[in-house]
């Protein structure tokens, strides 16, 4: 099958399609429903956008699918900024340090800036030398923004093994986000249990004092 047999209207019905796809994909992450439900509504949705762009997509020319995929991205960072944007905008407005750490490469730093992310500390693994899991990152971390006391930080990550595990190891409060796949995928082991635990952005925002409940008054500081 060629462009010309598909014509280039429908390109852009398509790009419609695939951006209407994304945005109700996001706003099921972002919904208070059964993981179960949420990981196959989640699952139908993304085979459905992968069997869309096989077809209309796969069969172009590089520079065609090179503007495809420059689309798609634009899509994905539009949906991720809905919810990125505000909730950090939410943590700052009510007096948290927000830091943006992660195993990323080095220009996503840049990237993200360039996206508004207007922070004190972003900084990702392939600038810092160490990667998550590594118990060195998280020194790091606690490095980057000052040396707190570790219980005062509450360290957010969507990874079971990456995030939550060796963050609590490292004495911080660790806040499991079960967002994306891996938040659906992932279980906690037997006897494990996070500071807090949320299933979106939003829902982050709203109850991240919860993740020093119990403590000590000096030490439920974000």
């Amino acid at each position: 099958m060629t462009a010309e047999s598909h014509g280039y209207g429908i390109y852009w019905i398509i790009w419609g399609v695939l951006l209407v796809l994304t945005f109700v994909m996001i706003s099921i992450g972002e919904a208070n429903i059964s993981y179960l439900i949420k990981g196959a509504l989640l699952l139908v949705g993304a085979a459905t956008k992968a069997l869309l762009i096989i077809f209309y997509f796969m069969h172009l020319r590089l520079e065609k699918a090179g503007l495809a995929v420059i689309v798609l991205v634009g899509i994905f960072l539009t949906g991720f900024l809905m919810f990125a944007l505000p909730a950090v905008a939410a943590l700052r407005a009510a007096g948290y340090g927000v830091a943006v750490i992660g195993n990323q490469p080095a220009a996503r730093t840049e990237q993200l800036r360039a996206l508004g992310f207007d922070l004190e500390v972003i900084a990702m693994s392939a600038e810092l030398g160490v990667a998550k899991p590594d118990p060195a990152f998280f020194d790091r971390v606690l490095e980057l923004v000052g040396w707190p006391d570790p219980a005062s930080v509450a360290y957010v990550g969507d990874r079971v093994g990456n995030d939550v595990l060796p963050a609590a190891a490292a004495g911080m409060r660790a806040v499991w986000i079960r967002r994306g796949p891996w938040g659906v995928i992932e279980q906690l082991p037997e006897g494990v249990a996070p500071a807090l635990v949320v299933n979106s952005l939003t829902e982050l925002a709203e109850r991240i004092g919860e993740a020093w409940a119990g403590l000590p008054v000096g030490e439920a500081s974000g």
